[in-house]
């Protein structure tokens, strides 16, 4: 007699994937990947994974920029008007690398001669109460709570446009990306893109 040991996680697939799943994948005209990375991704998830894959590209429109625009972004942020910032438009999570741009941020605050005062915007919703939290705390914790550091939750219509206009960088220091639609918005604003290589 074999003994198998199977996981929950490897059960649910066998149960699960054959009767629905795999047939809405395996019969399906195409499913749709936004990057090389994502597609390879999707392959590991199941043994039973079948499909046609294509990657396809999305893009984004420019939008209509002007003075006002800009001087929305964002509420409260008008107490440092002469600092440089740099932000992070999109949804906080833990794939984003925010903690990893925190840190990066306090470092490069840190080092500089103090002629020119940094901020950093988070601007985005947060799912995770407690990684939200965690941010808040270590944003806190490395700039001695000066404030250097904001929170504007979501930004939407010309709050976000305003946002990407006026920063002086967008940054994604993103451990897993499929396309960065934020990547593109920035771009379409004029504004310097850093990125990660994932």
């Amino acid at each position: 007699m074999v003994q198998a040991d199977l996981s929950a996680e490897t059960l649910e697939e066998l149960l699960y994937w054959p009767w629905a799943e795999y047939r809405v994948l395996r019969d399906a005209a195409a499913v749709l990947f936004t990057s090389e990375e994502e597609r390879r991704l999707a392959r590991e998830f199941s043994l039973l994974y079948r499909c046609k894959e294509v990657v396809v590209n999305y893009g984004t429109a420019a939008p209509a920029l002007d003075l006002e625009t800009r001087a929305r972004f964002p509420p409260g942020f008008s107490e440092t008007p002469q600092a440089a910032f740099s932000s992070l438009l999109g949804r906080l999570h833990v794939k984003k690398g925010c903690d990893l741009l925190i840190e990066a941020f306090a470092a490069l605050r840190n080092s500089s001669d103090g002629n020119a005062p940094l901020h950093l915007v988070l601007a985005g919703p947060c799912a995770d109460e407690e990684y939200l939290l965690h941010l808040k705390r270590l944003a806190a914790a490395v700039t001695k709570d000066d404030g250097s550091i904001t929170f504007t939750g979501m930004l939407s219509g010309n709050r976000k446009w305003g946002a990407f206009s006026a920063a002086d960088a967008f940054v994604l220091p993103s451990h897993q990306e499929n396309f960065g639609i934020a990547v593109v918005e920035a771009l379409a604003c004029g504004t310097p893109v850093l990125i990660s290589t994932r």
